[in-house]
């Protein structure tokens, strides 16, 4: 039954990856120049899959990428907006316990930096799909990645993500500028 259930998966992710999207900050043209492999990606969409969030809601993307980084376990900004094209050599998820929030970390080949996915749990006037986020901050310790012996996906150990949404109006309501904090750690599902 697993691996009937893997299998559907697979093929549901490369329906996704044949169809594209629009283009937006949030949504990626071509994702065969952003992903990992089949099995890299099945473990990702287990996870998407397994983990829920914990205030109830759904999820939302936001793309960020980050250059190579000279010890290729940690991850540190600058982050800009969106993901850069390339080949995916190595995968890594981390997963906020506190949020159900999955952080997804894909390593370019020939060190060409690293694409990183936020999948945030809406919550309340700090976290929705049509808000604008300026930036990607971590504290000093950066992303840090784990590669994990005869597992084709690796763990995000630790990151405390910061991102910064923009003040908005609703209804005649003007909502502040807010900064919102996520700790990932690793996961217990691959």
């Amino acid at each position: 039954m697993k691996k009937l259930t893997n299998l559907l998966l697979i093929v549901l992710l490369l329906s996704v990856v044949a169809c594209g999207g629009e283009s937006s900050d949030n949504k990626i043209i071509n994702r065969e120049a952003y992903s990992g492999s089949a099995a890299q990606e099945g473990g990702v969409g287990n996870v998407l899959s397994s983990v829920s969030c914990t205030q109830g809601g759904s999820r939302f993307e936001l793309r960020f990428s980050a250059p190579a980084s000279s010890d290729n376990t940690t991850v540190r900004g600058p982050f800009t907006r969106n993901h850069i094209a390339g080949s995916v050599t190595d995968v890594y998820v981390g997963v906020s316990k506190q949020w159900g929030d999955i952080m997804t970390v894909r390593k370019l080949a020939n060190n060409g930096g690293f694409n990183i996915t936020l999948s945030m749990c809406t919550f309340g006037t700090l976290l929705q799909p049509n808000f604008n986020y300026r930036d990607m901050r971590t504290n000093n310790n950066g992303i840090i990645l784990y590669d994990h012996a005869n597992n084709t996906l690796g763990s995000v150990d630790s990151s405390w993500v910061y991102l910064t949404r923009e003040t908005y109006t609703q209804n005649n309501t003007t909502y502040r500028e807010a900064v919102v904090e996520t700790i990932f750690t690793r996961s217990d599902v691959r």
